[in-house]
């Protein structure tokens, strides 16, 4: 499944930067699980992290804070685990 699945409009006109970053940050994340979009690399070779893998832990994570994965969903009126599924799908598991 695509972003596009998920209920986040498109072109959100006049609303605030902390919804705007919130939608590009779940849709960030999908895209990257989803091997759609190669995530900028930073720093040198031996300390650069795994951003699917980071996506995937941020997906999963049931923090509550501002700009997490839950707050997001809460945020677009998503429901969390609806959206696991959907992005992650049997990855969930083996993750």
């Amino acid at each position: 499944p695509s972003i596009a699945a998920l209920p986040i409009p498109p072109h959100m006109g006049n609303v605030s930067g902390e919804i705007r970053l919130m939608a590009a940050l779940l849709q960030d994340a999908v895209e990257i699980i989803q091997g759609r979009r190669v995530p900028g690399m930073y720093g040198d070779q031996k300390h650069r992290s795994n951003p699917r893998q980071e996506a995937i832990d941020w997906v999963l994570d049931d923090d509550d804070s501002v700009l997490s994965f839950l707050s997001c969903c809460e945020q677009f009126r998503l429901n969390p685990q609806a959206v696991r599924a959907k992005v992650l799908g049997k990855r969930k598991r083996a993750a």
